[in-house]
């Protein structure tokens, strides 16, 4: 996972969270990649605010 802290104004409390990796189908057995290549490549991007008291 990789977290980074877009700018430096006032929205310190916002971050920006990226995760990437492979799956392998022959382990999973999902029936609808079925046919496809066993290395299936996931990205997975959101975003995440936290407000302070």
């Amino acid at each position: 996972m990789t977290t980074t802290r877009p700018g430096s104004s006032s929205a310190g409390n916002y971050r920006i969270f990226s995760l990437h990796g492979i799956l392998y189908n022959d382990q999973l057995d999902l029936p609808f990649f079925t046919g496809f290549n066993n290395e299936i490549e996931i990205y997975i991007n959101f975003n995440g605010f936290f407000e302070g008291n």
